[in-house]
């Protein structure tokens, strides 16, 4: 998916009959594809597919769970609904996993102080790009420590 998300994106557009997907499938299939189009520039403004594995992964804290809130947030932030978007992020922060080592981490925090500076709170703003900032420094990732700064 993060090499090649326009391939991830072709394969999932080639199910046939996704909506006959249940469970888990379906859970997997919202957020990968939700995924895929966001890696592409192609985030959907509508959240009715992101939903469908926020209310399967919601209730626990794991990766997907944190994953399937990030995107719902990034869908609020693209259709300007910035306080949804702030909801979404925060959750997803709340659902990661204590102990892991995943960039989604420091994309949250980025997403937070994008949010909070659109809304006028440059103190939560600065908060948050400083937390991924710090996380940027400790995995010695330069692109999002520029980013950071920027």
């Amino acid at each position: 998916m993060d090499e090649y998300p326009d391939s991830a994106l072709l394969l999932l557009q080639d199910i046939a009959f996704p909506q006959i997907l249940r469970g888990k499938e379906r859970a997997d299939y919202a957020l990968l594809y939700t995924q895929a189009c966001d890696k592409n520039y192609m985030t959907p403004v509508n959240d009715s597919l992101i939903r469908i594995a926020v209310d399967y992964y919601g209730a626990s804290k794991s990766m997907d769970a944190s994953l399937s809130y990030f995107y719902l947030g990034c869908v609020n932030w693209n259709k300007g609904s910035n306080v949804e978007a702030i909801y979404a992020f925060l959750k997803s922060l709340d659902v990661f996993p204590s102990h892991s080592e995943n960039r989604l981490f420091m994309q949250i925090h980025i997403y937070l102080g994008e949010c909070y500076n659109w809304e006028g709170l440059y103190q939560d703003a600065k908060e948050h790009y400083f937390l991924a900032y710090q996380e940027a420094l400790h995995r010695n990732d330069t692109l999002c420590i520029i980013r950071c700064v920027d």
